[in-house]
Order: structure tokens, then sequence, then C-alpha cells
């Protein structure tokens, strides 16, 4: 009898120190280059570019600095032959209304060829799960959903000297997709929960920034991979 409650009490614990896991499928990109942007790359390697921000998106103009992203898209730009221009002289330049009407005077003006134009950068992109999973695989729904943010950003592209709109694109970061996904415990609500302002109120961590580094610099290398190949 005794072995029998041995085994069973053994066999308990095994299946409440079953670890859980959560995974997410991964958000396809979406690249849509125009002909005429490939064309143009192929006839100019070592094109003139200013990276800037869309100063109408709240996405992108929110309080946090998001300057430290644009200097990674900047030096993955140099890293593959660009000749990057200062985001801040052109702004000044650009802010006059004669140059944003007159395209033609706007390229003598900066001597830049390309407007690589970060239209939405979002580091709160919330993904959420009612299911998990156990190291044999199985799945089993939680009693809360697990909630997590992950991060997308939109660039859009503009050959300056016909002020021709040439390519869109959009990569995401999609957290808990890898492998397993993410491991979690019984008290991850609380790691995700917080109290602001003495009212309650459900927030999500932002993504890392280490990894908000990586994931600019992986899209930003796959919009110029696109373009030349």
């Amino acid at each position: 009898m005794r072995k029998i409650v041995t085994i069973l009490g053994i066999a308990l614990l095994a299946s409440c120190s079953s670890n859980k896991y959560v995974k997410f499928s991964k958000v396809n990109d979406e690249i849509n280059p125009s002909s005429n942007l490939i064309t143009f790359f192929k006839n100019n390697p070592h094109p003139k570019v200013v990276v800037r921000a869309n100063s109408s998106s709240s996405d992108v103009t929110e309080s946090t600095n998001n300057n430290y992203l644009y200097d990674v898209v900047e030096k993955v730009l140099l890293k593959n032959g660009f000749i990057v221009r200062d985001r801040q002289l052109f702004n000044k330049i650009i802010s006059n209304d004669e140059n944003t009407i007159d395209y033609s005077k706007l390229k003598s003006k900066t001597d830049t060829d390309i407007i690589i134009e970060v239209n939405k950068l979002n580091r709160e992109k919330l993904y959420e799960t009612n299911k998990f999973f156990n190291d044999k695989g199985n799945e089993a729904k939680l009693s809360n959903p697990f909630k997590i943010n992950g991060a997308e950003v939109e660039f859009k592209v503009t050959l300056i000297k016909d002020n021709e709109f040439a390519g869109t694109y959009k990569f995401n970061y999609t957290p808990c997709s890898v492998d397993k996904g993410c491991k979690i415990d019984g008290t991850f609500d609380d790691k995700w929960k917080k109290i602001k302002k003495g009212k309650q109120k459900e927030t999500y961590e932002v993504v890392q920034t280490s990894i908000m580094e990586e994931f600019m610099k992986n899209a930003t290398e796959k919009l110029v991979e696109s373009i030349r190949n």
C-alpha cells in the first residue's frame, strides 16, 4: 500500500512540475518594392539616403526616444554601401515650404536620392493566448490569458528626383515564436501587471532595448536585400 501511495505521489509531483510553454505564430513581413526602385538600385549601387521619422504618426513620435533605433538603421545602411545624410540637417531644409513642394530643388539642396521614412514604429504590439503546451506537446487552456508585447516597424521609401512613392516594408517581431516558445509559471500574471497612479491597470512591458536593436537591424537588412535582389 505504501509503495502505491509513493508511486502515486511521485506521479502527482511529476505532473505538477511539468513545464508550461506558450508560443505565437510568426507574423509575416510585407515587402513591396516598386520595379523603378529596384532598377534605380541596379544603376546606383551606392545611393545617397536619409532616414526620417513620420512626424504625423503617434507611434513614431511617442515620448520614448527612438533616436537610437534610427541610428541602428543608418549603421546598417552604411555597412551596405549607402551614403547616409544627416537627418537633422535634412529636416531643417525640408521644413521650408518651397522645398517640400518642389522635390527637384530638394534633391539639389540636400544632395539626396532616397528618403527612407519610418512610417510606423510600435514597441507595444500586444500578443495574447489562453493556450499552453507541456514538455510533451500536449495542449491545455490557461485560467487567465498570457499577454506579452511584440513590435512592428513600417518603412516608406521615396525616390526624391521624381517624387515617386517607391515601396513599403512592414516587419514584425513576434515574441515566443521560436523553439518551444516562452516558458511560463503560475506567477506570470504578476510579471505583466502593474499598478499606475494608484489605479489598477493592465500594462505589458515594452520590448527590451537589445531586442529592439536587433529587430531593427534585421528589418533594415531585409529591406536592403529585397531591393538589391
